[in-house]
């Protein structure tokens, strides 16, 4: 489990730091691979969706904070 490995190595969890991008297709409506523009939004949403969730009762009991950075620059 990975918040009982952080806390094991680090006493306590005081911050999520999120810092993922990936670049969904910038293809024609008519021509995108809806595989890859699920794979975008897998990592660019939903992984840090469930990091946030996994983590939030640590969090919650140091009154720590969740940073989610994400930007996409081509």
């Amino acid at each position: 489990d990975l918040v009982a490995q952080a806390q094991s190595a680090y006493g306590r969890v005081d911050v999520l730091f999120a810092n993922a991008f990936r670049m969904p297709p910038m293809d024609p409506l008519t021509q995108v691979d809806h595989r890859k523009i699920s794979r975008a939004m897998d990592v660019n949403v939903m992984a840090p969706l469930r990091l946030a969730s996994v983590f939030a009762d640590a969090l919650e009991a140091t009154q720590g904070n969740i940073v989610m950075v994400n930007s996409g620059v081509p």
